[in-house]
């Protein structure tokens, strides 16, 4: 699960806020809004500070990489922002029996590979060219 909602979780969450805002917790949610009275439940300003706060969520896009692959292996990575990358590549044939590891795919399946690394530090953040080549993609699907 993610970390962050994405827009509609966080378009519920806002429509909640306000919500309570506007009128009192009704009674069987009041152990919710107070965590069983460990605390008061948040005042109108207090909501409106944290509507705010979260309102701040929904303008962080999701960082978009684009990876270049030349003869079979990655040669540029660019970001347009601040990512780190794990590359995992499947084809162990002739590699030192040392750098193969076994990871379990996303199916359940156990599988032999190498894991390449990408720091954030090594990746250029470049948002024009990066977006320039997801327009591309953008205007192959006809979004």
């Amino acid at each position: 699960m993610s970390p962050s909602p994405n827009d509609r979780e966080l378009a519920a969450i806002l429509t909640g806020l306000r919500m309570l805002q506007e009128q009192t917790c009704p009674a069987h949610l009041e152990d919710i809004a107070t965590d069983g009275g460990r605390f008061p439940p948040l005042t109108a300003d207090e909501i409106d500070a944290l509507c705010e706060r979260l309102n701040v969520i929904v303008t962080v896009p999701e960082p978009r990489v684009v990876v270049t692959i030349a003869g079979g292996l990655v040669s540029e990575v660019h970001a347009d922002a601040p990512v780190s990358l794990a590359i995992l590549d499947h084809d162990v044939e002739g590699v030192d029996e040392d750098q193969v590891r076994e990871i379990l795919e996303t199916d359940g399946s156990r599988v032999e590979t190498t894991i390449g690394h990408w720091e954030a530090a090594d990746i250029p953040c470049n948002p024009e060219w990066v977006g320039a080549i997801f327009a591309v993609l953008d205007a192959q699907r006809g979004a």
